[in-house]
């Protein structure tokens, strides 16, 4: 087909293809661009599901003598996208005489003996949640948990503490948390059987793991779903 144009629609057609061409341009290089956004330049938070906590940083911070809190520090960790850290005595605690752990355990707790620790965190300031859990020791917390709520201040922060036992419930766990942070909100804590964690050792007096038959376990909610209910009491995740 031929299309004859008049000098005037000429003009016209070349002025429109122009302006079409140079917001076609524009466009393209702008999407191209490495120039960094606002957005990217941030500095990361931690990925969480819970929009409770969306914009919050958040730390995991525990003491594990068996691996059963751990195992609960990492139950929490996927629900949260919290980090974590590990709370270790500078000298450890032994772990093939289980008999004379329980005794030294016994005697720290009771003389209120904080033990020095392996390492520090260096930006404790950038947390605003902290949960914090340890295995119960003789009614309470761990000594090197202790230590931790000695060397830190944890004024404003947000702790929400957990633990493990062996059947005899937190103890005085929370209240010695509250007593240690006074400057910090403490919130209502999760006590978890050991037999409700997935893995979990059972150390009998010799240190020897021994089991509880199957039935038994079977009698006990899953650890995975008691955090979900505590969470959902703590309002971090919407009831289903």
């Amino acid at each position: 087909m031929n299309l004859s144009l008049q000098g005037g629609e000429s003009i016209m057609l070349r002025k429109i293809l122009t302006t079409s061409l140079t917001l076609v341009l524009t466009a393209v290089l702008t999407g191209c661009s490495g120039a960094p956004t606002k957005e990217n330049t941030q500095p990361p938070v931690p990925q969480t599901t819970l929009p409770a906590l969306q914009g919050k940083k958040i730390l995991i911070t525990y003491f594990s003598y068996s691996t059963n809190t751990a195992q609960t520090a990492r139950l929490l960790q996927a629900k949260t996208g919290g980090e974590l850290f590990t709370i270790e005595p500078a000298t450890p605690y032994s772990t093939t005489d289980y008999r004379s752990v329980s005794a030294q355990g016994q005697r720290e707790v009771r003389s209120g003996y904080k033990p020095l620790l392996k390492t520090r965190l260096n930006n404790i300031s950038d947390y605003d949640i902290i949960f914090l859990g340890s295995p119960i020791w003789w009614g309470t917390m761990a000594p090197p948990v202790a230590t931790f709520l000695a060397d830190y201040d944890l004024t404003g922060k947000t702790i929400v503490p957990f633990c493990t036992h062996a059947g005899y419930g937190a103890g005085t766990y929370f209240d010695d948390i509250a007593k240690a942070a006074p400057q910090a909100k403490v919130l209502p804590g999760l006590a978890l059987d050991r037999r409700s964690v997935p893995g979990a050792l059972f150390l009998d007096a010799d240190g020897r793991n021994v089991p509880p038959a199957q039935e038994e376990r079977a009698r006990y909610p899953s650890a995975a779903a008691e955090i979900d209910n505590w969470l959902q009491n703590l309002k971090f995740l919407k009831q289903r």
